[in-house]
């Protein structure tokens, strides 16, 4: 086994505007499972980021598979929000593949979710599998 080998995915992770109303999203829309959510030791994460002020809340959720890590900044450095477009560096998406997409697209609407755009099939698909 070479050091490539070695290498597994802990989690992905996104910084939120608003943790609460993000962990309602998740659970309802997609049946997600908040594993933990809390502040963290400040000197720490002001250590990791580089930021003097740096004060966050973290949630950690487990999706199909996979875990995701939510964080909301709070204090002086709070979360906010950015309006990127699809073409913008920094613009992040998660991809999920859904048994029935209108009823998804239902309870998304019903806790805020909205398109960026039109919805439709994506012709000629490849699903990737890992």
């Amino acid at each position: 086994m070479n050091d490539i080998d070695a290498i597994s995915l802990n989690h992905f992770s996104f910084t939120v505007e608003d943790l609460d109303r993000t962990i309602s999203f998740f659970e309802h829309v997609f049946n997600f499972e908040t594993l933990s959510k809390g502040p963290r030791d400040k000197g720490m994460i002001r250590a990791v980021t580089g930021l003097r002020d740096a004060d966050i809340i973290v949630a950690f959720m487990k999706g199909p598979g996979f875990i995701i890590e939510f964080i909301e900044y709070v204090g002086k450095l709070r979360s906010q929000r950015m309006h990127t477009r699809p073409c913008d560096a920094s613009f992040a998406h998660l991809a999920l593949n859904v048994p029935d997409l209108e009823q998804v697209q239902k309870r998304a609407e019903r806790y805020g979710g909205r398109p960026l755009g039109k919805i439709g099939t994506v012709d000629k698909a490849r699903t990737l599998q890992v």
